[in-house]
């Protein structure tokens, strides 16, 4: 199970950050920095999509007020996550968390209908769930004693 565990972590990871890699190099290509980009794509959903009306407000009066502020959030925060997914470890918990966070707002923007979105917010789920599974099943190992048989060998 262990292994298995692994590999599937690793994979989840690998795909979510091959994924906000070719949306953030999209954005880049396409000029979000000091562009319209950002406002471009909330002004799109806004017009096409059924938004609650809490988030429409929120892209409203602050993410279209400051999309500059955004679109450095935005990308600077995919990078992270994209660096913290593919190095996993510890940082895969946090960056699986941001990238969840992400994904959500693309959800609400895109609405319920966008299939990828919800697949991709199912995928960082079972990331962080199998990541905190794994983690805890290697610290019982190690609280054990049976890390790897070197435990006080010098």
């Amino acid at each position: 199970m262990g292994r298995t565990v692994r590999i599937a972590t690793r994979i989840f990871r690998y795909v979510i950050a091959a994924g906000y890699a070719h949306d953030a190099g999209l954005a880049l290509w396409r000029g979000w920095v000091g562009g319209d980009g950002l406002s471009r794509r909330v002004g799109d959903g806004l017009a096409a999509n059924d938004i609650p009306e809490f988030y429409r407000s929120f892209l409203n009066d602050v993410v279209l007020a400051h999309d500059q502020v955004f679109t450095a959030l935005v990308l600077v925060g995919s990078l992270a996550l994209i660096v913290g997914l593919i190095a996993g470890g510890r940082l895969a918990v946090p960056a699986a968390l941001l990238s969840l966070f992400l994904q959500v707002n693309y959800t609400l923007l895109d609405g319920p209908a966008s299939v990828f979105d919800v697949v991709f917010v199912v995928i960082e789920i079972a990331i962080i769930v199998l990541a905190i599974v794994e983690r805890r099943r290697m610290s019982m190992r190690v609280s054990a004693g049976m890390s790897d048989g070197s435990a006080g060998a010098r």
